[in-house]
């Protein structure tokens, strides 16, 4: 079912600054206020009661925040790339991200099973280089502090009160070799 009306509103500012030749810094943020205006024909989700607002299977969700919709996205970075060797042809880079999303619904019935918290994510790596030959080495960490977050979810419309959710990537750490020709 298509919600009646919602509305959206919001602000994003993203920023980058070369704060010297070898370190450079990143930011955004970004405020998101997503509701439905109306939407008087919502489903419920699993086991909701009549004093959780489902009545006859449908509930109105008008004043409630649309699905994936996270209040705050926020996002702060560096990379710190120096030459090492070689007339500074032998580079090494580090790099560093926190990423921090309030808390969303993963379903659009909002059951409370599904309700993700805000949370902040943490990615790293090392690189070393060479910009003439073109190859590369690196060390990548995503996800370092490996918080649980959800993708996608949904109510099972088979089995009462039973919810679905995909979880996205957990910690991952990857080494990665790169030839450009």
């Amino acid at each position: 079912g298509n919600a009646a009306k919602a509305t959206t509103t919001g602000i994003e500012l993203e920023a980058q600054w070369e704060a010297t030749a070898e370190l450079s810094l990143r930011g955004s943020i970004a405020y998101n206020r997503a509701r439905y205006e109306s939407f008087p024909g919502a489903p419920c989700y699993s086991q909701q009661t009549v004093e959780q607002g489902c009545v006859n299977g449908l509930q109105n969700l008008a004043g409630k925040p649309l699905t994936f919709s996270p209040r705050w996205d926020i996002a702060l970075g560096f990379t710190y790339d120096i030459g090492v060797a070689n007339g500074g042809d032998l580079r090494l880079a580090f790099s560093g991200d926190v990423n921090y999303r309030s808390s969303y619904n993963a379903d659009t019935p909002l059951p409370p099973a599904l309700q993700q918290s805000g949370v902040a994510k943490l990615d790293a790596s090392v690189r070393f280089y060479s910009e003439r030959s073109g190859w590369e080495l690196a060390l990548i960490g995503r996800n370092l502090t490996d918080k649980l977050t959800i993708s996608q979810g949904s109510s099972s419309a088979a089995s009462v009160g039973e919810f679905f959710a995909l979880a996205e990537q957990p910690r991952q750490i990857a080494v990665q070799a790169t030839a450009r020709f």
